[in-house]
């Protein structure tokens, strides 16, 4: 198992980042999109591509170092092209909240990947993204990003739940082609035109089992337009916002959300992957303080 957190100190994870099965922590097994590859030192750092990237391998967790180039340490805006292509023993990764764009490719065929939190910054997610990641069971998209690319989920057959914030103003071709485990799909804008999304996007998704959620008084308008109309059960329980931290609903951040989330902490109210603001993985206290300093304007 291998967990990969990426440090707000690295500036871009691209194409030539290697992803690395351990055996026993001691050696690696197998490397992945290596333009040039450096033999291991006994502190296992591993040197990668012609701009010398650096990753440092611990066990059971795989933490990229600061990517420093030319003396200079940057910190991550964006996760390019193929950056984890095919690292098939990752698990888990948590994005800071640095980044912008996750880019075509970025993790395709991740098929241990179980666990990803994308951050609040995340305003695009490219092409084939998530393609292939079979393990992923269900995936938070943040009311941040405006566009889906094309084949982002193809093939991830664990999906069984995605929700579809009302940012989103562009949804690519068989954007969640062969997600053929979803059940539930929560779309939150009130106007489905207002997508853009392609009319393949749910190509061989199980229209006629998968329910879409929508919001209250848009049911009409998503069963007039394709591809929503290709679905067979919508629902009117959708609650849209254009805050993440509007926990309860009402339209505004207050101390009616506080309320909810500690009730959601002590397990008095279902849990909402939302409520995650910190966005750590998990919905715990620090939410608590991410949200209070919200309210203050701090």
């Amino acid at each position: 198992m291998a967990t990969a957190i990426l440090p707000a100190e690295t500036h871009h994870v691209n194409a030539s980042f290697a992803c690395i099965a351990t055996d026993k922590g001691h050696k690696p097994s197998w490397l992945s999109f290596l333009q040039r590859a450096f033999p291991l030192t006994e502190h296992h750092h591993l040197g990668v591509s012609n701009l010398d990237l650096r990753a440092v391998l611990t066990q059971p967790r795989f933490e990229p170092a600061a990517v420093t180039y030319d003396g200079t340490t940057y910190s991550v805006t964006s996760i390019g092209w193929y950056a984890f292509y095919d690292c098939t023993g990752l698990t888990s990764i948590t994005i800071p909240n640095s980044v912008t764009t996750i880019g075509d490719y970025a993790f395709q065929y991740c098929t241990g990947l179980t666990s990803i939190t994308i951050p609040n910054s995340v305003t695009s997610i490219g092409s084939s993204a998530f393609d292939g990641c079979t393990g992923l069971t269900s995936i938070n998209i943040p009311n941040s990003v405006t566009s889906i690319g094309s084949y982002a989920f193809d093939g991830s057959t664990g999906l069984t739940s995605i929700n579809i914030p009302n940012s989103v103003t562009s949804i690519g071709d068989y954007a969640f082609y062969g997600c053929t485990g979803l059940t539930d799909i929560y779309a939150l804008r009130t106007t489905p035109s207002a997508y853009n999304c392609d009319t393949s996007a749910f190509f061989d998704v199980p229209t006629s089992t998968c329910t879409l959620h929508v919001p209250k008084g848009s049911k009409e308008a998503y069963k007039a337009i394709e591809p929503w109309n290709q679905f067979e059960n919508i629902v009117e329980d959708a609650k849209p916002s254009t805050e993440p931290a509007d926990l309860n609903g009402d339209g505004s951040v207050n101390v009616g959300d506080v309320t909810t989330l500690v009730n959601m902490i002590l397990g008095k109210a279902e849990k909402s992957e939302a409520a995650d603001l910190n966005g750590d993985g998990s919905v715990n206290v620090g939410d608590v303080t991410t949200l209070v300093n919200k309210i203050l304007g701090k």
